[in-house]
């Protein structure tokens, strides 16, 4: 059997995940940092897409990580005093 070919969010198939990323513009580094962090394939490739949390001038990754921080278990116990970000607005 030989090796499954990357795919991107789209369907589309690569012979090298080094392929997906260059049609993207991104860097091979940053694609699989994105994935661990927890990003979807779509947010790894499309960084702009991405969704970032503000919460009491803290920058979040994950919801689950910023509801822990700030003690809670459910996401309406603290969604009115959280502001959604995409990468733009992080670089202001």
């Amino acid at each position: 059997m030989g090796r499954r070919k990357p795919r991107d969010h789209r369907g589309r198939e690569f012979e090298t995940v080094r392929d997906m990323c260059r049609a993207y513009g991104v860097s091979v580094s940053a694609y699989y940092e994105a994935l661990e962090q927890g990003a979807t394939i779509r947010e790894a490739l499309e960084p702009e897409k991405r969704k970032y949390y503000r919460y009491r001038r803290r920058i979040f990754l994950h919801k689950e990580g910023l509801m822990a921080y700030a003690g809670v278990t459910r996401w309406a116990d603290i969604a009115d005093e959280v502001e959604t970000l995409r990468q733009s607005d992080l670089k202001r």
